[in-house]
């Protein structure tokens, strides 16, 4: 379920400097706030070349006092986007992401699992 409940787009474009980015648009597809529950829930995009280190691109966690990951954006409202843009390293072929689903987010032991992953060809072709 909780796959059905967002999608990610990742599009290949230019960033304002001419480099080579993906744009990655997570849009919330459920009738409530994504991820919902407790502060200590979140999800977190993870990017970087296929084969390569992927790193976390962005965070979004329910928002309340205390929220305990700061560094993150807010859930998505029902409906809601977020875009974050990631630089393709030099030589890169291809962009692999994931959206991984964190039941708490401090406990380095606790229940995750992947609920979106995917790769973007590169390919040669012109950039919009």
């Amino acid at each position: 379920l909780l796959g059905d409940g967002i999608d990610v787009a990742a599009v290949r474009s230019r960033d304002e400097q001419g480099g080579t980015v993906i744009r990655f648009t997570l849009t919330n597809l459920s009738g409530h706030a994504f991820p919902t529950g407790t502060r200590r829930r979140l999800v977190r995009l993870y990017a970087g070349p296929e084969g390569g280190q992927a790193d976390a691109v962005v965070t979004l966690a329910p928002v309340r006092p205390g929220t305990m990951f700061g560094a993150g954006g807010p859930a998505l409202a029902p409906g809601g986007q977020q875009t974050v843009l990631t630089p393709v390293p030099p030589g890169a072929s291809a962009m692999a992401y994931r959206l991984v689903y964190y039941r708490d987010g401090a406990d380095p032991k606790g229940y995750a699992i992947e609920i979106l992953s995917g790769t973007r060809p590169l390919g040669v072709w012109p950039v919009p």
